[in-house]
């Protein structure tokens, strides 16, 4: 067993060069569409621990656990652009905000049906998939993180993520198809598209290679706040019984409060260094760490977790069906509300350009929200459910 902090660090990183590498290559295209690098990242580890390979504890997890998370947050959150966000419309901002409300919604209710045959810390696990399906993978992480969610919840979490997920992904693109007869049966009116996406344009960043110092600043930044952000937090109140607002979780709150309004900022700058996909590899590092906590044995329950995923994901579709109907608002809108929750930033203008070339740039700024919204929504979703534990 590797066991030496040293060796093991280098062993998860090797892997994730390994995983990357491989996603790279043409011939491996197609299984990486079905079952993207982050499903490999966390599924690795896990079957390394569990056949005694590398350890299910260890200072390297715990160090990623603590600091690694809220830098890799800030480094995402920098890229925001809160002006963009003010300018979408009054019809996106009614779909986005439905899409969050509704996964809320459904997460409470599946748990509220299944909660007999599932296990005691499910709650955690489906509030790290509220997250998820809210704002995206690193809200996930997060919320696993703040809450201390089981790695073996969320080993099925992350199978009903991917499924569903990616299921409903491609579910979206081909219904692009019937965009004209959904918006004729919701009235929608024809020119909105075309006003939503004069209003969604985005400042067009140029993105430069990194250099030394950018990578020095942003770094340093981000765990020198970090530092700040949890020395703060340790001031804060416990709340929830089970605990809910955990240090972790203020932690998390605090260090993207902080992104945000350095956002407004030149700071935001450093986005076009990379900033965000370096905080992105920081959290991939440590969904890498979370999976080695996990034990291959849990995905016996995911079966159970499906099903809570499928509930959630009706409950949403269904919701937004609706209130399109009501606020006439187009296919196009709807679904790249519902992608830029489900699936986060990086699909929805890919869901977005499906419909129309020109949403991409909604399909982004939805995304930004979706993100923003997937850190402090599920609070909401946490509470609810740590209060329907079975006695």
């Amino acid at each position: 067993m590797i066991t030496d902090p040293l060796n093991l660090f280098a062993l998860l990183a090797a892997m994730l060069g390994v995983i990357f590498w491989c996603s790279r290559r043409p011939f491996l295209a197609p299984v990486f569409h079905y079952l993207p690098p982050i499903v490999w990242i966390f599924f690795i580890p896990m079957i390394l621990s569990s056949f005694g390979v590398i350890p299910r504890s260890s200072p390297v997890y715990d160090i990623l656990s603590v600091y690694a998370l809220p830098a890799g947050l800030f480094l995402m959150t920098l890229s925001v652009d809160l002006p963009a966000l003010a300018r979408i419309g009054r019809l996106s901002g009614i779909m986005m905000t439905v899409s969050v409300v509704s996964i809320l919604i459904g997460v409470i209710v599946s748990y509220a049906l299944l909660r007999a045959l599932l296990p005691v810390e499910a709650w955690q696990g489906l509030t790290a998939l509220s997250a998820s399906w809210i704002g995206g993978t690193a809200n996930m992480i997060a919320w696993q993180q703040g809450l201390d969610a089981p790695a073996s919840t969320m080993s099925s979490v992350l199978v009903v993520d991917t499924v569903i997920a990616y299921g409903w992904l491609a579910a979206v693109v081909a219904l692009s198809a019937f965009q004209k007869t959904f918006d004729r049966w919701a009235r929608a009116d024809g020119a909105l598209l075309k006003r939503v996406d004069e209003a969604a344009k985005l400042e067009v960043q140029e993105k430069t290679p990194v250099s030394t110092p950018d990578l020095a600043i942003m770094t340093g930044l981000a765990f020198g706040l970090s530092f700040l952000a949890i020395q703060a937090a340790s001031y804060f109140p416990t709340l929830g019984d089970p605990p809910v607002l955990t240090a972790k979780i203020w932690t998390m709150m605090l260090i993207v409060f902080v992104a945000m309004a350095l956002s407004l900022t030149p700071v935001r700058r450093l986005d076009r260094n990379g900033a965000s996909q370096v905080g992105l590899f920081i959290l991939l590092f440590l969904m890498a760490a979370i999976g080695a906590k996990a034990d291959v044995s849990a995905l016996l329950q995911a079966p159970v977790y499906m099903l809570a995923g499928f509930i959630i994901i009706g409950i949403h579709i269904g919701l937004l069906i609706i209130t399109a109907r009501i606020v006439k608002a187009p296919l196009a809108i709807a679904a790249t509300a519902s992608i830029a929750s489900v699936n986060g930033a990086i699909s929805a203008p890919i869901a977005a350009a499906a419909y129309n070339r020109g949403l991409a740039s909604l399909g982004v700024i939805l995304g930004i929200a979706g993100y923003i919204a997937g850190i402090y929504a599920p609070a909401i979703a946490a509470f609810t459910l740590s209060r329907m534990i079975p006695q």
